[in-house]
């Protein structure tokens, strides 16, 4: 655990009937930092018995226990609890045990992780705000000129989110609830609160929405707006109907000698495309 005096590990105690292993922590010193105003050498005031989830070995749950000290400072007069090395403040996790948590969140869904670690789902999302908040705290958003925006359904029943996207460092910037022209507001104001201003994005990325178009040129009105097709498979064709398809055709010989592609339709039918035969047209 990587442990230094004052903590030690006092014993470990394997339980395959409760299918856990324990390991239990002590700190014997007498005198600590005061944890709210750092003044050196304070008393221990008492101590508190607290339980953290550790990292599994194979398939068994880790537990670390551990009677924490509190520290009754004379120079701020608080008495607060000493700072544990394996645990962030306020944590039922190890920190080991949460950077697996956060890693696996990035591939599976919550409730998922929550079923591996043996916990509630409410604990997982906990780990996630706080790691997010802090890492959110930390963005700059000065440099942000090129900005795409699209929803996501959030869940049934015609909820959506409204995403926004940094085009040029390819991040998510700003996600809220909603699909009209307030979250425009609601980005700017985002977009301010990390040093960015709305008036410095010079392009957006967005599709045909008229509650988007309106927003954006409230929040930006001198940029440039790219719209574009909400289905993505769109472009392709656009770029064939520039260049004089997409060309149906029934000849199955003549076809496949131009080497056409084709997309299944309904009932079982085949459309052929003629692809492009490479001119610069944009899509």
């Amino acid at each position: 655990m990587g442990l230094t005096p004052p903590w030690a590990v006092d014993s470990v105690s394997f339980r395959p009937d409760e299918g856990a292993i324990h390991f239990e922590v002590s700190c014997d010193a007498a005198r600590l930092a005061c944890p709210a105003c750092g003044a050196a050498d304070q008393p221990v005031h008492d101590r508190v018995e607290r339980t953290w989830q550790h990292l599994h070995f194979f398939q068994f749950k880790a537990f670390i226990h551990c009677r924490v000290p509190r520290v009754a400072c004379r120079e701020c007069g608080k008495t607060s609890q000493a700072q544990v090395p394996w645990a962030a403040k306020g944590s039922g996790f190890s920190m080991l045990m949460e950077a697996f948590v956060v890693t696996m969140a990035q591939s599976l869904p919550v409730a998922h992780v929550a079923r591996l670690v043996g916990v509630s789902d409410d604990r997982i999302w906990r780990v996630l705000r706080r790691h997010v908040d802090t890492a959110r705290a930390k963005e700059n958003f000065a440099e942000v000129r090129r900005v795409g925006v699209d929803e996501t359904a959030s869940r049934k029943g015609e909820r959506y989110l409204t995403l926004f996207h940094d085009l040029d460092r390819r991040r998510l910037l700003f996600a809220t609830p909603g699909r009209d022209r307030t979250t425009f507001t609601q980005f700017a104001d985002g977009l301010t609160a990390h040093g960015g201003k709305a008036s410095q994005v010079t392009d957006w990325c967005m599709d045909l929405s008229g509650a988007y178009q309106a927003g954006a040129k409230a929040a930006a009105p001198e940029a440039a707006s790219a719209s574009t097709p909400s289905t993505s498979w769109r472009w392709p064709t656009r770029r064939w109907i520039r260049c004089g398809g997409p060309r149906s055709s029934t000849n199955r010989s003549s076809s496949t000698a131009a080497g056409a592609r084709s997309r299944p339709r309904a009932g079982g039918m085949q459309r052929r495309f003629t692809p492009c035969t490479g001119c610069n047209a944009a899509p």
